[in-house]
């Protein structure tokens, strides 16, 4: 999404069909200077992550995560799992809520929110596929689920900015608090950016699930991580410092994404 030289790509014209029905101005549908104002909104959004993720509530995530781990090595979807502890991490960064798609008693809107943001996203990636024979497959439950789940990023946006408009009223001018909250511009600049954000959600789930993959092929590689994080940082939740030199972590991650691009690469050649 940050990539400089993504407008010389010229994309837009191939992605702007699939994602402008949930995301009519986001950075996946825009080129030229359009596309670099999106650009630059999220990057100051994106680009101070200790300030803007809070390490308590992941840990409160993975804890979820783990309720869905089955105990003695029994099999269990780690890809569904992964795909809802990064769909939670990020609807709690990108909407100030979480969906709660670990829950075992998850709300009926937050569900119909996942399903539909599954099926835009399925669609999606299908039409990539199908270039200009798009066309010839019937789209109306597409339209329908992104229509949906926009309502639903909106009514958090409204939320969002309806909590911070009352903090700028506590502590400036109460009339800016108010301008803010009936600026429906603002709002969908809000929407455009999250849905942005969480269509690309699946880069950290599928590099996650990759991981686990791996890491169930070789025990000894299971043992060596387990030992290189226990040295630096004990068996406590970490701060930011010590994430940063967790070098053998990073290096196994590295060795996760490298799997995933040569599966990718291998089932489309």
């Amino acid at each position: 999404m940050l990539s400089t030289a993504f407008a010389d790509f010229d994309s837009s014209p191939l992605r702007k069909p699939r994602f402008e029905p949930i995301t009519p101005h986001g950075i996946f549908t825009l080129d030229g200077a359009d596309w670099k104002t999106s650009r630059e909104q999220l990057r100051n959004r994106l680009s101070n992550l200790r300030k803007a993720i809070d390490l308590g509530v992941c840990e409160q995530h993975i804890q979820a995560f783990l309720q869905h781990v089955p105990p003695n090595g029994q099999v269990f979807d780690v890809q569904r799992c992964t795909s809802a502890l990064s769909l939670d991490m990020q609807t709690r960064f990108s909407l100030g809520e979480f969906v709660d798609a670990l829950s075992f008693t998850q709300s009926q809107e937050n569900k119909q929110f996942v399903d539909d943001f599954e099926v835009a996203k399925e669609r999606i990636v299908r039409d990539g596929f199908r270039g200009p024979r798009r066309h010839l497959v019937p789209n109306r439950a597409f339209h329908q689920s992104c229509s949906r789940a926009r309502s639903y990023v909106m009514a958090c946006a409204r939320r969002e900015v309806e909590g911070r408009s009352s903090r700028i009223e506590k502590t400036k001018d109460a009339r800016v608090g108010a301008d803010f909250n009936n600026n429906f511009e603002e709002l969908s600049q809000f929407a455009d950016q999250a849905m942005s954000i969480l269509l690309a959600n699946d880069s950290m789930s599928t590099t996650l699930s990759g991981l686990f993959y791996c890491l169930s092929q070789d025990e000894r590689i299971v043992q060596k991580l387990r030992a290189s994080i226990i040295d630096t940082i004990g068996l406590t939740p970490p701060t930011w410092d010590q994430l940063g030199v967790l070098h053998y972590v990073r290096w196994v991650l590295h060795e996760g994404e490298e799997y995933l691009i040569n599966r990718l690469a291998s089932i489309m050649h």
